[in-house]
């Protein structure tokens, strides 16, 4: 999975336009990024790599750089 993926699976699981999505991409800034579309996205990027995050991880996860933080600490890489 490259950047772009994941970046797609954000935008898809929050319901936002894949534009919107970037560094400054976070539930603090984005109004449709509410629990039930969090929980959505990190099953689907369970689903999409195979990793299982921790609940730190997953409360901890919200925002984009947050995101590709837990991915590449699960060995995934973005390139």
């Amino acid at each position: 999975m490259n950047e772009m993926d994941v970046k797609k699976c954000v935008a898809d699981a929050i319901g936002v336009d894949l534009s919107l999505v970037g560094e400054s991409f976070s539930a603090e800034t984005i109004d449709e990024w509410d629990s039930l579309k969090h929980l959505i996205l990190i099953l689907a990027l369970e689903d999409k790599l195979s990793v299982s995050f921790t609940e730190d991880e997953v409360v901890n996860m919200l925002s984009y750089t947050a995101i590709k933080a837990a991915l590449v600490a699960h060995g995934v890489s973005l390139q």
